[in-house]
């Protein structure tokens, strides 16, 4: 199948070195994990995409890590990428009401005005990390589009942190933060 690539690692650059490796020696990799086939070039993944017959495999990497029933499998199963036809269709077109370029100039003042509000403490105090000080701008951001209240940000963003890994491989612990953030959230 392929050298067996570890997505598992700490350092992201051992990950991408790993992945790296792994496609100079062909299109497929074992992900040591899971033992799920990868595919490791750019045009394979697009024909793949592209193919009737891998079409509904969203939930594929939940049944191999065993995630069966329960609020985490129901929500992720209800997300756009994870299903074909009409629901996709009409999931999409939801969202995308969101992006038009319309509600998109709507939310350009909004994020101006939250970002120059990130910046208030550097200017008008001795300085500071300008990282630090936009850690959670996109966060906001993101929570005025959704409608959630400023006061909540920081609990929604530790939820949408925790689900952040249900798009790859997850060991159990994070799986029960997934579920904990799902369940809250819901």
């Amino acid at each position: 199948m392929g050298e067996p690539v570890d997505f598992g690692a700490d350092n992201g650059a051992s990950v991408i070195e790993a992945v790296t490796r792994a496609a100079a020696q062909g299109p497929l990799a074992t992900e040591i994990l899971s033992g799920a086939p990868v595919v490791l070039r750019y045009a394979d993944v697009e024909s793949l995409a592209r193919d009737p017959r891998v079409a509904g495999v969203g939930l594929t990497v939940f049944d191999l890590l065993g995630i069966t029933e329960g609020p985490l499998r129901e929500w992720y199963g209800g997300l756009m990428f994870t299903n074909e036809g009409d629901v996709h269709h009409r999931l999409r077109a939801l969202v995308a009401r969101a992006f038009t370029p319309k509600a998109v100039e709507a939310m350009r003042s909004t994020a101006a005005e939250l970002a120059s509000s990130c910046l208030v403490p550097i200017a008008e105090g001795d300085g500071g990390d300008l990282v630090e000080a936009n850690a959670w701008l996109a966060m906001r951001v993101m929570c005025r589009l959704l409608g959630v209240p400023d006061e909540d940000v920081a609990v929604f963003g530790r939820w949408a942190d925790a689900l952040s890994v249900t798009f790859s491989y997850m060991e159990p612990d994070q799986i029960d933060g997934a579920t904990s953030a799902i369940t809250e959230l819901l």
